[in-house]
């Protein structure tokens, strides 16, 4: 009996790498899909977490919510890897709140972010695991605190007793709660999944149903790029793109839409479709009417230097990383309008290592308070 379903599962696998596979060659811009006003959110973890973070805060006025696995606050890198790789990873005690406050009303006023208080009509979900190696949870607990500027403390969830390492939660794959390592999903016996989806649409009926692999589409990333990116390798981003319609969505039903954000090592070239196919959204998805929308990065060792598949969190893409002239954050905003009107978006210059960032005066403003 156990090889019997070993076998099966195994054939599953098959089947899904398959149609991937022919659909990867073949990668279009998305169809026209029937989005529910108002129903958009994202989720990352690691770098996708921060990333997260850093798009709700650029576009808060279109974002109704956030679930973060493993993430830091806005603009704690500010452009600086020395910086990402230190108190926004291992030592929070040199992470002021006050002073990321202050520059993210400093990018307002610089017309580089949406208006702050926005995110007030948002909901947020947090993840910190007790044993997570990567993200201490002491970073994670100023993700709250900066969150909690802003938003209600009523309509943030956060999860901090587990005892999960650096990795996407899951309760029907992955390692064990406390491994580290690849694909950087651990089943910890918690429908994490599950339960970020129903903060986030609190008002909503949610069921779960087994997916089906020919709900799997991918599209062309190149068609949202800014316009002065020629490439997607240019900002480490892969030229496709994956996505979860469920059938319903794909016949003309309203559906919502949701963002998922991979972390480092998660990637497409890293894990193949492990992260795309194993998150635990795609099964809510199938039975509550959310597309799922998995851009991708690529692994870069040069210009810009990016050798794990990261999202952008400390700069490689130049000083505006975290504002809506991010060269990542504007293709994703093109990517959601594109879906959410159902018309092709009117791309825009970008300030791709721009000499002419405005998030400079909040740089400036940061090293003199330092």
């Amino acid at each position: 009996m156990n090889l019997t379903i070993q076998f099966c599962s195994f054939f599953s696998f098959v089947c899904l790498v398959f149609i991937l596979r022919c659909t990867f060659v073949y990668a279009q811009p998305f169809p026209k899909l029937n989005i529910a006003p108002n129903s958009l959110t994202i989720s990352g973890i690691s770098s996708g977490a921060a990333f997260s973070v850093q798009y709700h805060v650029a576009h808060s006025s279109i974002v109704q919510g956030t679930a973060i696995f493993a993430g830091i606050p806005y603009y704690c890198a500010a452009d600086d890897l020395e910086t990402a790789l230190t108190a926004c990873t291992v030592d929070p005690s040199n992470i002021s709140v006050d002073e990321l406050i202050l520059a993210t009303s400093t990018a307002y006023s610089l017309d580089s972010i949406d208006d702050p208080t926005n995110l007030a009509q948002s909901r947020l979900w947090l993840w910190s695991g007790l044993n997570d190696t990567i993200i201490k949870q002491g970073v994670m607990d100023k993700v709250y605190s900066y969150y909690a500027n802003y938003i209600n403390p009523a309509k943030i969830v956060y999860w901090k007793n587990v005892s999960s390492e650096h990795a996407w939660i899951s309760n029907t794959f992955g390692n064990a709660c406390p491994y580290l390592g690849s694909p950087f999903i651990n089943n910890c016996h918690v429908d994490a999944p599950g339960q970020l989806l129903h903060h986030l649409y609190p008002s909503d009926t949610l069921k779960f149903r087994p997916k089906n692999p020919s709900s799997f589409l991918t599209f062309s990333q190149h068609n949202y790029l800014p316009l002065d990116v020629l490439d997607p390798a240019e900002i480490s981003m892969a030229k496709t793109g994956y996505m979860y319609v469920p059938q319903a969505c794909r016949n003309g039903q309203q559906c919502k839409l949701h963002f998922c954000f991979h972390g480092c090592e998660q990637n497409y070239a890293s894990v193949n479709f492990s992260f795309v196919n194993n998150t635990g959204l795609n099964e809510w998805a199938e039975g509550s009417g959310i597309i799922v929308v998995y851009p991708q990065t690529i692994n870069s060792e040069y210009d810009p230097f990016n050798p794990e598949g990261c999202w952008d969190w400390w700069g490689y893409t130049g000083p505006d990383y975290a504002t809506q002239e991010g060269p990542q954050i504007e293709s994703v905003y093109n990517m959601m309008i594109t879906l959410m009107s159902g018309q092709p978006v009117e791309r825009k210059e970008g300030n791709k290592k721009s000499g002419a960032s405005k998030m400079k005066e909040v740089l400036s403003f940061q090293k003199k308070k330092r």
